[in-house]
C-alpha cells in the first residue's frame, strides 16, 4: 500500500504482484523468468491431488534452484520496500 491507494490484488502470482510495482521495470528478464517459474510450481502444488506428482518429477536440483530463486526475488524486493 505504500505505493498505491489501494489495497494490492488478492493473488499468489508474482508476475501480477510485481506488474502493480513502479520498480517494475528493474525486474530484468532473468527476475521475471524466476518468477514465472516459481508461479508455476504454486498453481501445480496448490491442490493436494497435484503435490504427489509435483514430487515425483521435481528433482532435489530444481528444488534447490527454486528456492535460490525464491530467496533471491525476497532480497531484491526487500531491499526496494
Amino acid at each position: 500500500m505504500k505505493y498505491r491507494a489501494s489495497t494490492p490484488p488478492y493473488t499468489h502470482n508474482l508476475l501480477r504482484l510485481v506488474a502493480e510495482l513502479p520498480w517494475k521495470d528493474e525486474a530484468g528478464s532473468q527476475r521475471m523468468e524466476a518468477m514465472e517459474r516459481l508461479n508455476s510450481h504454486y498453481i501445480e502444488s496448490r491442490y493436494t491431488e497435484d503435490i504427489a506428482e509435483l514430487t515425483r518429477v521435481l528433482t532435489d536440483t530444481e528444488a534447490e534452484r527454486l528456492l535460490e530463486s525464491a530467496r533471491e526475488l525476497f532480497e531484491w524486493i526487500k531491499a526496494r520496500l
